[in-house]
């Protein structure tokens, strides 16, 4: 399987797509972010991540398309994905197409990036709108997270607590108004404070 760094070099030939406008959500693990996606469908449309890890049982296709790892490196050679990446022998990405389908059927495109990628994503889509969704705190965060996670794998449950921890410890330290223009901070405790996202979609 091909490294990052050999990954972004072929990512790096997608094209800056300035006129494209990708609506994007931020935030950890069971903050709500899918119920935003879903309270969103009359004007926008999920933009599914392409991976070749395994599907777990529950999935139906409709956050991730599915693919193997000989098809995902034939198109990132091909220079059809505007994000890919590796993480932990398994590859993820966004291809172009997607996003070009959802805009011709009229609807706006909406994802939910990973905080270590959104800078990436940006460099090709740097007109997008960004809503950062968090927990006033990092004891709320893990709370939400043992509370809504369908995780049952103790050390699967550690890791998110502490990626939760260390996307707390981010939004909390940096001035992401300043770093992105085109963005709106979100404290997140509940569904109806998450009706705010909504409304900056929409408008």
């Amino acid at each position: 399987m091909y490294d990052n760094t050999v990954i972004k070099s072929f990512v790096n030939k997608y094209p800056v797509r300035p006129e494209l406008i990708v609506d994007i959500i931020v935030g950890p693990t069971s903050v709500g972010k899918s119920w935003v996606v879903d309270n969103l469908k009359e004007t926008h449309q999920f933009v599914r991540s392409t991976t070749t890890r395994e599907r777990r049982p529950g999935e139906d296709g409709d956050e991730y398309n599915f693919v193997t790892i000989a098809e995902f490196e034939s198109r990132l050679k091909n220079h059809e994905f505007v994000l890919a990446f590796n993480l932990n022998d398994n590859y993820y990405g966004y291809l172009g197409d997607d996003l070009d389908k959802i805009v011709e059927s009229g609807k706006k495109p909406i994802s939910i990036i990973y905080y270590k990628v959104l800078d990436e994503f940006l460099d090709k889509f740097p007109n997008s709108r960004i809503a950062f969704m968090f927990p006033p705190n990092t004891q709320q965060g893990i709370e939400l997270l043992r509370t809504r996670t369908q995780a049952r794998d103790g050390e699967i449950l550690q890791s998110r607590e502490q990626d939760t921890l260390e996307q707390m410890t981010y939004a909390y330290t940096t001035d992401l108004s300043s770093k992105y223009s085109n963005s709106r901070f979100f404290v997140i405790e509940d569904n109806t404070s998450a009706l705010g996202v909504i409304e900056f979609f929409k408008s």
